[in-house]
């Protein structure tokens, strides 16, 4: 049995190669594993890609991607999810919720980006790296 980080990546890699059969046997199999927020965030978003009907997946699209403004704050997790929920849009021809996800994430992610680098500056800055510079 993989870690829970590994399943998930695991996840992707499937439903990157296009093997649905396999990810929704995955899926169905270790869905009583106990997930940190940004996991469980991927695990429900591959789900839903991949085992919900059309109808079903364009309401948890606009609920759960662009309704919620407080997904995550993992940089890299909102550009899969922008990525992804972007080509299911277009995919099915709803070009309006396509660019709102661009401009939604983008604005999100620009902004992490920039508090990441200013939290990162302040970090090399202060006191506490200074001392640890001394100790090696």
């Amino acid at each position: 049995r993989l870690d829970n980080k590994w399943y998930i990546i695991r996840l992707i890699a499937l439903d990157a190669t296009g093997d649905k059969k396999a990810l929704v046997n995955s899926i169905k199999v270790e869905s009583n594993r106990t997930f940190t927020h940004n996991q469980l965030l991927l695990f429900n978003f591959l789900k839903a890609k991949n085992s919900y009907s059309k109808e079903a997946l364009l309401i948890y699209l606009r609920t759960v991607i662009l309704g919620d403004n407080f997904l995550t704050d993992d940089v890299r997790i909102l550009s899969y999810l922008q990525k992804q929920s972007h080509r299911l849009f277009k995919a099915y021809f709803y070009y309006k919720e396509a660019a709102e996800v661009y401009t939604k994430f983008n604005y999100k992610i620009e902004t992490l980006k920039r508090s990441n680098q200013i939290i990162g500056k302040e970090l090399k800055s202060s006191f506490f790296m200074q001392l640890r510079a001394f100790e090696h």
